[in-house]
């Protein structure tokens, strides 16, 4: 056993021309398939990253009946911050109600949305957005940020005057002038002609509301299932379908195409082992006449597929951790792919930029998968060159 361990130890030295090929074959693949796992991966969380943050948050608490998907909004059904059970995690929380805008001739309709401007900037990402003007600051001033997209259909600049007219949460009228204080660029006019903000305050004011109501409470974190038995928890995807199903459909092809890759990957390192050991079989022939038993060269054979298998496996994850911190530091720019620009997920912008993330499972699937085609790769030459040398 020794003597065979020794026998292929000193072939793989012997042609370091075709052991470096397959070092290297392997160790491309196995970083390749780690990169791209790595890639997907990191990729679908970014994308679910800047869906929430910049608009949803995760989840959304809301009192039992009350849902932002329903036709209709019951914006009677409201809860108290004095009611709320302690050790949530921490959350915003914002009004809802629909409304008309006016000014001068235009009239739109649109959600009116009620935020706490303190702690809106902490848990998402809306401000970013900010194009002209300045943004909500004090929870009772009488102004409002809108988007472009609503700004051009009004034709109002920051400065101008709205007129919003709704109905409060006690049946009266609801009517009020506000000012424009900032105007937010969205990347999608769909997305920016749906809601206008307004201070959390100010709008508790319009709608006639006791002043520490809310309609929903927004986090990043999820709250604990546990409050699904008193209040209603909506989750992002069920908040914004229109952009929960094109990720899936991103996700599933991400992963079709990662497994693609790594099957063409695999049969390249499979077909580079089969051509090696075809080369080798007049050499082991001769080691048979020479008085050598078949058992015997099987086993340095196999040895020297464990070897290659070992040294290569470990080669490859090294590179492939080195070229995961580096896209880990230095993000994948992907908006050459998009002609040089962002692009849209129902409605909403998102940026191609991919800070690859390390996740262990990577490197486990990229040796497991290669190391598996090859082994299995090996078994075919290993049998046909047993057969040759009993005859």
């Amino acid at each position: 056993m020794n003597y065979s361990f020794f026998f292929a130890s000193r072939n793989l030295k012997r042609n370091k021309r075709r052991t470096l090929i397959l070092v290297s074959s392997i160790a491309i693949a196995v970083m390749l398939i780690s990169l791209t796992y790595n890639m997907s991966i990191s990729s679908s969380i970014q994308i679910k990253d800047q869906v929430t943050n910049g608009y949803t948050g995760k989840n959304q608490l809301s009192k039992k009946g009350f849902s932002l998907t329903e036709e209709r909004l019951r914006i009677s059904r409201y809860l108290r911050l004095k009611d709320m059970p302690q050790n949530l995690p921490e959350a915003t929380p914002r009004i809802y109600a629909p409304v008309y805008i006016a000014a001068g001739s235009k009239t739109v309709g649109t959600m009116m949305i009620g935020v706490d401007p303190n702690h809106e900037i902490k848990l998402t990402r809306i401000h970013e957005g900010l194009a002209a003007g300045q943004l909500l600051q004090d929870i009772n001033e009488k102004s409002v940020v809108i988007g472009k997209q609503l700004a051009q259909t009004l034709e109002v600049k920051v400065g101008d005057e709205l007129i919003l007219l709704s109905q409060g949460v006690d049946g009266s009228s609801a009517n009020d002038l506000f000012i424009v204080k900032g105007i937010l660029n969205l990347g999608s006019a769909e997305l920016e002609e749906k809601f206008v903000l307004a201070p959390v305050g100010t709008t508790r004011e319009f709608l006639s509301m006791p002043d520490d109501a809310f309609h929903t409470l927004l986090a990043k974190e999820l709250f604990s299932p546990k409050l699904k038995e008193t209040y209603e928890i909506m989750s992002w995807e069920e908040l914004l379908p229109d952009v929960n199903g094109p990720l899936l459909l991103f996700e599933k092809f991400l992963g079709i195409l990662t497994m693609a890759l790594t099957f063409v990957i695999s049969i390249g390192v499979a077909n580079t082992l089969y051509v090696s050991f075809n080369e080798r079989q007049s050499e082991m022939e001769s080691l048979n006449i020479l008085g050598a038993k078949p058992h015997w060269i099987i086993v340095s054979l196999f040895y020297e597929v464990v070897i290659l298998l070992g040294i290569s496996l470990a080669v490859g994850s090294i590179f492939a951790l080195a070229l995961n911190h580096f896209f880990h530091i230095y993000p994948a720019d992907l908006t050459f792919l998009l002609g040089g620009t962002d692009f849209l997920l129902g409605g909403m912008k998102i940026s191609p930029i991919v800070k690859v993330i390390h996740h262990l499972s990577s490197y486990t699937k990229a040796i497991v998968v290669v190391g598996g085609f090859y082994m299995i790769a090996s078994l075919y030459p290993l049998s046909n060159i047993a057969r040759q040398i009993k005859k």
